[in-house]
């Protein structure tokens, strides 16, 4: 049996101006002032878009055009980051074959992007602690996945929430619409 193949990360340097590293690297812009905050946030996610992260940069820096002016310059570190939905479970009991919430769990996982119906159940089943039990009943309404279990007087709600990006941090307020302000994963 041969290994299993490893997950290629795909990695980019690319040249910017050094002052924009405390905000690129740890989205901190107290070092820059907010027209400074425009131009960098405007020129990354023109550049990159949503999908990449920073995540160092050079010590050396070197003088260099950059967007038709000379300024300092370094080379920055970034990972490709993969989109990923996230979903919030809400587990309780039954009475009457209506959810009662006599106790109720709590739990948010994340999956692939538009992953499968029985994807998202299988992850929600694990992090609840009933992969092991036979599905009665699932029944889907809009963002919400309605699930019960046979032999048990208990369910579960799936709600999808939002697309993400698994990273080890983002910037926000990059771009428009519900991507505005992604969150950490």
């Amino acid at each position: 049996m041969g290994k299993k193949a490893e997950p290629k990360l795909n990695v980019r340097h690319e040249p910017m101006p050094v002052h924009w590293a405390s905000y690129l690297i740890n989205d901190d812009a107290s070092g820059i002032g907010p027209e400074e905050k425009k131009i960098a946030t405007d020129y990354f996610a023109k550049a990159f878009g949503w999908h990449w992260d920073v995540v160092s940069c050079a010590d050396d820096t070197f003088i260099g055009q950059f967007e038709g002016k000379l300024t300092e310059l370094t080379l920055y570190t970034m990972h490709y980051m993969e989109p990923v939905d996230v979903y919030e479970i809400e587990h309780t009991d039954t009475f009457g074959g209506e959810a009662n919430y006599s106790w109720v769990r709590r739990e948010t996982i994340r999956v692939a992007h538009k992953a499968s119906k029985r994807s998202i159940m299988i992850h929600a089943m694990r992090a609840i602690g009933m992969s092991g039990y036979k599905i009665k009943e699932s029944e889907e309404y809009a963002d919400v996945i309605k699930v019960t279990w046979r032999n048990t007087a208990q369910i579960a709600f799936i709600t999808y929430k939002e697309e993400s990006y698994v990273g080890r941090h983002v910037i926000t307020g990059l771009g428009k619409g519900k991507h505005k302000g992604r969150v950490n994963v």
